[in-house]
């Protein structure tokens, strides 16, 4: 999950997120171990946001956050129009992009290399030179 969402869904639950010294602090009685794994597997990404936050002084952008009974999220909101506006998300959606293109190359990869063994019946000696001869391959 990406740790803007993250931290939008934590919010919405009504959980406390915040950087103190330099540690993620998150806390509310709906933390559950599920989101304990995401944030210590964002937690390097979802500290640099909460940075970002404080940095910003500017209001949130759009009205949506601001219209009754709606929930504030601080100097910046994560409601789909301001996520549309984060100067990050090309950024994330190029990277995005690359690792599904290369993912794509490698599964490719892997089909012709099954083909190629199956149809030439190779002996698990020569499946194991394929590996090597792939390994070597990789700068």
């Amino acid at each position: 999950m990406r740790p803007a969402s993250l931290l939008a869904r934590a919010r919405g639950l009504g959980l406390r997120v915040a950087e103190e010294d330099g540690r993620l602090r998150v806390e509310g009685d709906a933390l559950t171990e599920e989101l304990v794994a995401e944030f210590l597997a964002t937690k390097a990404e979802v500290l640099a946001l909460l940075q970002r936050e404080a940095e910003r002084v500017s209001p949130c952008p759009c009205g949506e956050c601001r219209e009754p009974g709606a929930v504030q999220h601080g100097a910046t909101c994560y409601c789909p129009s301001c996520i549309a506006l984060d100067p990050e998300l090309d950024v994330y959606r190029e990277r995005a992009a690359a690792e599904d293109a290369a993912g794509k190359a490698d599964a490719e990869y892997e089909a012709a290399e099954r083909a190629a063994i199956q149809a030439e019946a190779c002996t698990p000696a020569e499946l194991d030179a394929l590996k090597v001869a792939k390994r070597e391959e990789v700068p």
